[in-house]
């Protein structure tokens, strides 16, 4: 089974802030831990906002080679289009960002790790967890 992570869950690992985070990773074992392109570009304009610049961008290399990256591509394109409209017409619309990596994480099959529970829930047929809560 993939684990897809989330922006907000790869800062709690690049901070190293949540033991709860540190926990789920070590329980995951040989799980094939996974990066939305998505994400890591989330990261990256994070990582350009800040003044340790530097500092951050090699925690975002680390990360990124514990994790193998995934491409939004062609497969998830498909899935985004109609989920899109689908929230929009249940009035459940959820962030732009937010939407490309839900799109992902199911064109993947993939369980998504995320510490945003109320946006993803929103999304039908969305695995979601929450490494970040209690």
């Amino acid at each position: 089974m993939l684990l897809l992570l989330d922006t907000c869950v790869c800062i709690d690992i690049m901070r190293r802030r949540s033991g709860a985070v540190a926990d789920h990773l070590i329980r995951a074992g040989n799980a094939p831990l996974v990066l939305s392109s998505i994400v890591l570009a989330e990261l990256e304009f994070g990582q350009a906002m800040t003044s340790q610049a530097p500092r951050g961008r090699q925690q975002i290399l680390e990360l990124a080679q514990r994790c193998e990256i995934r491409d939004f591509d062609a497969a998830a394109a498909a899935i985004y289009g109609p989920l899109r409209l689908f929230l929009r017409q249940q009035g459940q619309e959820i962030g732009p960002n937010d939407l490309l990596i839900a799109a992902h994480a199911l064109s993947l099959d993939a369980i998504l790790i995320t510490g945003n529970l109320g946006e993803f829930r929103r999304v039908p047929g969305l695995r979601v967890e929450s490494w970040t809560m209690p």
